[in-house]
């Protein structure tokens, strides 16, 4: 609850400041508090620092990735946009954004939150924490909620109003390295990153080889390199499968290679040379 909400209901100053010094009311920020019976949480403080800044607030840049998902440090301080120009709310832990660029700025709800969409998040994040926006790129595509088209799209339009923060997108964008097609897991992203890094040849991402689709795969050697988390094998007919799929794979003359997310994220010097070593048997 913010001041504004009670004393729209009759509340007086005396009577707000009194709930809180009796603890019937918890401070968040200056001018909104917190019901005592209800837990702290992170979703609270957002919601908090939003409720501070009027009706036509919003949570945004690093507090809108947090509540769509993304993995940001903490929640402090609370990002928030106002649409209107006019004097920011100076409060302690509550960053108020007045932006000029308005565009893609339409509002949505998450957690019952007012929040930015995505593809704006995308933008925002590159002025105040450009090191999450590869991250963030990537758990949107993988989530569906984002395209790599839609996103070149955003970062056109944003370009042209000399936006500043849109370098982390265009990096994160020329970064990519699977093509339009959304991959099934934050693996196979980081094999992309690895393919590029080591100047391995170019592949073909989510190929249909016969009735199977196969995770990374290189025409010219008949190699596939599939990526493999500790979940693929729920149950022995899920490994039973796999040695099924394999062996039509390789009967078809294709070379099978299987990666798990410890050699492709902390041994990529391993994957790579295995890649190599498969590319020059088929040469």
């Amino acid at each position: 609850m913010t001041w504004q909400q009670a004393a729209s209901i009759g509340t007086t100053r005396w009577s707000w400041q009194r709930a809180q010094a009796a603890g019937d009311l918890v401070p968040v920020f200056r001018g909104a508090c917190r019901f005592p019976e209800y837990p702290s949480t992170d979703e609270q403080t957002i919601l908090a620092g939003v409720l501070c800044c009027g009706s036509s607030a919003i949570a945004s840049h690093r507090s809108a990735a947090y509540l769509w998902g993304v993995e940001v440090r903490g929640v402090e301080p609370v990002e928030v946009i106002v649409p209107e120009r006019g004097r920011s709310p100076d409060r302690a832990g509550l960053v108020v954004h007045r932006p000029i660029d308005l565009i893609d700025l339409r509002p949505t709800r998450r957690a019952g939150i007012p929040t930015t969409n995505p593809l704006r998040i995308l933008v925002d994040l590159g002025a105040s924490a450009p090191d999450r926006v590869s991250d963030a790129l990537e758990h949107f595509v993988i989530r569906g909620l984002v395209s790599r088209r839609a996103a070149e799209a955003t970062l056109a339009r944003h370009r042209r109003q000399g936006r500043h923060g849109v370098g982390s997108l265009a990096a994160a964008l020329e970064a990519w390295a699977l093509g339009d097609k959304p991959p099934d897991s934050t693996l196979e992203p980081a094999m992309g990153r690895l393919v590029r890094r080591y100047h391995l040849p170019e592949y073909e991402f989510q190929l249909p080889v016969g009735r199977y689709i196969a995770d990374f795969a290189w025409l010219a050697y008949m190699v596939i390199a599939e990526v493999d988390g500790w979940e693929k094998y729920v149950t022995r007919a899920d490994f039973e499968a796999q040695m099924r799929r394999d062996a039509e794979l390789q009967a078809y003359g294709w070379m099978v290679l299987h990666f798990t997310w410890l050699q492709v994220v902390r041994r990529p010097e391993l994957v790579a040379a295995r890649l190599r070593t498969a590319f020059a048997a088929r040469s």
